[in-house]
């Protein structure tokens, strides 16, 4: 049987990576169809691609959808075209060395693995991710590298989690436990995502036969406003779906954080969640 599969990428913006990203597909062992969904770009990202990777489809949304579902635009589309696997691929994001094939060798000789990631660098492709860092050390010493001196010989590890920058996901398993939850306007989709596969008994795993780079700020951002309000939004949903909390004790967590925020004289927050709380509540009967 055919294996089809499908490189799903989101862009927003990406000019200054997507021939890099796309250029790194074409090189690998393994043919794939690429579905870039453009959210929006202003940049020019959208040229670039019909340019110079016309064999590229593009889907092009007139907003910012987000990650998870301008994800699921692309992952549909894969789907109904007949597609086995889907690998989600960040635009700030791509391949420099390994066998592509390996990981669907992995993917069809374990069928509990809903996910398969490979090794991800950090832009100077020499260090690991710092993210990525923290998923893996409990399989691996700080001191592995570009050269592969990490400490085992398996081709692949169970881990609890992985952000979702490259993704080999089964279709079969998405079948099974659904796309990406569209309650989430950006971040978090991918966390919420894992915990649901494992309620369907799919592991998450990663392979160091594969490495990619994450061309990606290696610190966390600060805490602005809008980061707050972000983490604040994306953890009442975490909180309804995740934890199976009830709608009622949301909306009195949300008044509790209100209360103190103001407390503690911090207005121009509280002032920013009481803008943010109608949208909330919509969501929360809607899904």
């Amino acid at each position: 049987m055919e294996i089809k599969v499908f490189c799903i990428i989101v862009t927003y913006n990406g000019i200054k990576w997507i021939n890099k990203c796309l250029t790194s597909i074409t090189q690998i062992d393994f043919p794939v169809k690429t579905i870039v969904i453009d959210n929006g770009s202003k940049d020019g990202t959208q040229r670039v691609i019909k340019e110079s990777f016309p064999e590229t489809e593009l889907i092009e949304s007139a907003e910012n959808l987000g990650f998870g579902k301008a994800n699921n635009i692309g992952i549909e589309k894969a789907i109904s075209s007949g597609a086995n696997y889907v690998f989600l691929l960040n635009q700030d994001a791509f391949f420099i060395e390994g066998s592509f094939k390996s990981m669907i060798d992995l993917m069809e000789s374990n069928k509990s693995l809903g996910i398969l990631s490979p090794i991800h660098y950090a832009g100077d492709e020499v260090h690991l991710d710092y993210k990525f860092q923290g998923y893996v050390k409990k399989y691996f010493s700080i001191s592995f590298d570009i050269n592969k001196t990490y400490a085992g010989n398996e081709q692949f590890y169970v881990c609890n989690f992985i952000n979702a920058a490259a993704w080999l996901v089964s279709v079969d398993m998405l079948i099974k436990t659904g796309l990406f939850h569209p309650i989430f306007p950006h971040y978090s989709e991918d966390m919420e995502f894992v915990h649901r596969i494992k309620q369907h008994d799919f592991e998450i795993g990663f392979t160091p036969l594969v490495s990619i780079i994450h061309d990606r700020p290696q610190f966390d951002p600060p805490e602005t406003l809008d980061n707050q309000i972000r983490y604040f939004e994306n953890s009442m949903y975490m909180s309804y779906l995740m934890y199976k909390k009830s709608r009622p004790y949301i909306f009195l967590f949300m008044l509790l954080s209100l209360i103190k925020d103001c407390v503690m004289l911090n207005f121009k927050l509280a002032n920013r969640k009481l803008v943010l709380y109608p949208g909330i509540v919509r969501n929360l009967y809607k899904y």
